[in-house]
């Protein structure tokens, strides 16, 4: 075991996996993922033997502790709010929170249960796709994300981190939102709408008002934004703003003045095709002007989703069985990749230390997860897709 001040939850787990949350006793599995805020392990509740995701408070040294604490009791209060049995297809459900009693550092770290989502997250798919999911079937995953950002928006929460990596996808394939560590109330006690300045989220999903000082903005308008990029993301593999803070035609010179033809020509190329609704939707959703932007019920009646919104019931269950077979044969794929990959580490057990990564990111690969969520490394001429979960 290391000693405190290297202390890392996951080995003490190791050591002694069982442990207890609130009344209930849990078996720690493995690690899944860590984030800004907190660390996600598998577990397995010993009263129903069924598998879990934990998220224990994560230990941070260059900010204040006790503004993490803060916002992790807040990411709980969020999740007991949108526990409803009419949200489960959408929410991951909170079991329940406590704290962790840690025998070697002599203290209770904050945790909570939710639920386990096996098939992994989203961005998977996409890496794995040839040229992106495409507008058929990215249709349904969209309007799924969209119904439950409309559940989010109902209940008076923003979700502020909208991003691929921050969707995972449950046994029949249908996105699932996580992580709220970001999210804020957007009405105050008097239900007025709140305005909020600065950064909030990740960089290449916030709208343009985030890079500039002082410029208030509406945490709506803020989500339908990145639900713009998101969007782009699923169909095409591609962010549709590649590195944010630095490439500022994009945003300012493009985007800003409604320059769309020039920036479908620099986003896309010459041999890539949209239709025509797409691009109407894509460009009205991340609008520079915050109130040009859609709200949800008008993108979920937009004519790009019109195609679905008009299958009768037999249509629409043919259209399911074909998006599942679909996404099963990129999940067949991933399984793949992660045998391929398991077994070159096997044959390299005496290999040098991993790759020096930043943020998740290899500085000469690019992160890849597993199904099972563990880190991966693969070289970028196998994966040109730089999203990496996070949790």
């Amino acid at each position: 075991m290391e000693d405190k001040e290297d202390y890392k939850i996951e080995d003490e787990l190791e050591d002694e996996p069982e442990f207890t949350i609130g009344k209930k006793k849990y078996e720690y599995i493995r690690k899944i993922d860590e984030g800004t805020f907190g660390k996600v392990c598998l577990v397995k509740d010993l009263n129903d033997n069924k598998e879990y995701a934990i998220k224990f408070l994560k230990e941070n040294e260059d900010k204040n502790q006790e503004e993490y604490l803060k916002i992790f009791k807040k990411e709980i209060g969020i999740l007991e709010k949108l526990l409803d049995e009419k949200n489960k297809d959408y929410i991951p459900r909170i079991h329940c929170s406590g704290t962790f009693k840690s025998k070697i550092k002599d203290k209770e770290v904050p945790a909570f249960v939710l639920d386990y989502v096996k098939k992994t997250d989203l961005a998977l798919y996409v890496i794995e796709s040839d040229k992106g999911i495409g507008e058929k079937f990215s249709k349904y995953i969209f309007k799924r994300i969209l119904e439950w950002i409309k559940i989010c928006h109902d209940n008076n929460i923003c979700h502020f981190d909208i991003k691929i990596e921050n969707i995972l996808l449950d046994d029949n394939f249908n996105p699932i939102i996580i992580d709220f560590g970001f999210s804020e109330e957007y009405k105050d006690s008097n239900n007025h709408i709140k305005t909020f300045t600065g950064k909030r989220g990740t960089d290449y999903c916030m709208c343009p008002q985030m890079f500039e000082e002082n410029m208030q903005y509406s945490g709506i308008e803020a989500d339908i934004f990145s639900l713009g990029v998101l969007l782009l993301g699923i169909v095409t593999r591609k962010k549709g703003f590649e590195d944010a803070n630095y490439n500022e035609r994009y945003r300012y010179n493009l985007i800003k003045h409604k320059e769309y033809g020039e920036f479908w020509k620099v986003f896309l190329g010459e041999n890539e095709k949209l239709s025509t609704e797409l691009k109407n939707l894509y460009v009205k959703m991340v609008a520079y002007n915050q109130d040009e932007r859609p709200d949800i019920d008008k993108i979920l009646k937009d004519p790009w989703l019109n195609e679905l919104n008009e299958l009768n019931e037999d249509q629409k269950k043919d259209y399911i069985k074909n998006y599942k077979s679909y996404m099963t044969s990129i999940y067949n794929k991933i399984s793949k990749s992660n045998e391929t990959i398991e077994k070159e580490e096997q044959e390299e057990t005496n290999q040098e230390k991993q790759p020096k990564t930043k943020g998740g990111l290899s500085y000469d690969n690019v992160v890849y997860f597993k199904s099972g969520l563990t880190p991966k490394y693969l070289s970028k001429n196998k994966i040109n897709f730089k999203y990496f979960v996070k949790i």
